[in-house]
């Protein structure tokens, strides 16, 4: 009951009172900033109030339920991005100063630094994860030349085939269109080597034909393969050209991790995850948790960095949860997207022309 109190609320201050239907009008820069902060203390609110059934915390698939259902934006990060739409930096710091009190309030979040749309409490979280914990790092490690060789062998166009084309897509092109506006100062291209997308799915298979040793390797690796056939992971080259900087995001779970094998690296290339930051050497292997924010640099002012990244299952699921964990996870982003696009306010929000 009070959710939906809560988010008839917020309804009617947006619709001018009375419960009706939000008016389709554009509204002042004043008035906007008045039913964001209403949206946020509404979101907030409800968060702390799901804490509180019946003297028993309630879990956190009910609080966050109680917070979606009392606010008009899904998300931290929805409220965050209409705050700051042109700048992602200051989204990112509103959306976790927001996460991080919701956090405090026992809400879906135990960090203002890790909000990912999809988020399994039960799982060991850390930033970064030391390669020693997995068997298969010695054996990227190892494998480093010849994974580089074939790397910077695929940075040159295909047989047959101009001097200007590429099979190294732009990030976010053909597949997660979202990720396109994360790039900042530079060009981040990638070739896809495992992806159960069907819009590139064929591709990843002639790339991993010019790449049979690195194929290989990643066929070697359960847990990289599965979460990539089922269309929740992906193997790829990234390059980040010079100059740019993947601007603060957090991934869409926290129950895959990302492997970074650093191939080609100029000076000046570095990560963030949460509070820390490390350097990208190359041969030496990184495994952090992308449900974290984070973000990268490349400083040199023309040298591209490229890395083997791997995206694979959280080592505390089970083979036998994939998926189960797949389909909640499917579940989450879908929800999470759709409320992203479509708040139930979004008319009602837009600034004047």
């Amino acid at each position: 009951r009070t959710a939906r109190a809560a988010r008839a609320a917020v309804a009617a201050a947006a619709s001018g009172g009375g419960g009706a239907p939000p008016v389709r009008r554009p509204v002042s820069a004043e008035r906007r900033r008045e039913l964001l902060d209403l949206a946020e203390a509404q979101l907030l609110k409800a968060v702390a109030l799901g804490g509180q059934g019946g003297g028993e915390a309630r879990p956190a698939k009910g609080r966050f339920a109680a917070a979606v259902s009392a606010s008009p934006y899904i998300d931290l990060d929805t409220v965050s991005a209409l705050r700051h739409p042109a700048d992602l930096s200051a989204h990112a710091e509103a959306a976790r100063r927001l996460a991080g009190e919701a956090s405090r309030a026992g809400g879906y979040w135990l960090n203002g630094l890790q909000r990912p749309p999809h988020f399994l409490r039960s799982l060991r979280s850390s930033p970064f994860y030391e390669p020693v914990e997995f068997g298969w790092a010695v054996k990227l490690v190892q494998a480093f030349s010849a994974v580089r060789a074939e790397a910077a062998a695929a940075r040159a166009p295909p047989k047959g085939a101009s001097s200007s084309s590429s099979a190294w897509d732009v990030v976010g092109s053909r597949h997660d269109a979202g990720d396109r506006s994360l790039s900042s100062g530079g060009e981040w291209r990638e070739l896809v080597l495992l992806n159960g997308d069907p819009a590139v799915a064929a591709e990843a298979a002639r790339n991993r034909k010019r790449c049979p040793a690195t194929a290989a390797l990643l066929g070697s690796m359960p847990a990289a393969s599965d979460m990539a056939e089922r269309g929740v992971g992906e193997c790829t080259f990234s390059a980040l050209h010079g100059g740019a900087h993947l601007l603060p995001h957090c991934g869409s779970t926290n129950a895959r991790l990302t492997a970074h094998l650093p191939l080609l690296v100029p000076d000046g290339c570095e990560i963030r995850v949460g509070d820390e930051v490390r350097q990208y050497r190359e041969g030496e292997l990184l495994i952090f948790d992308d449900s974290y924010e984070h973000e990268v640099w490349n400083r040199h002012p023309t040298d591209v960095r490229v890395v083997l990244l791997i995206r694979f299952w959280h080592p505390d699921i089970a083979p036998a949860k994939y998926a189960a964990t797949k389909r909640a996870m499917r579940r989450a982003v879908v929800r999470h997207r759709r409320n992203t696009c479509l708040p139930p306010l979004d008319v009602s929000l837009t600034p004047p022309s």
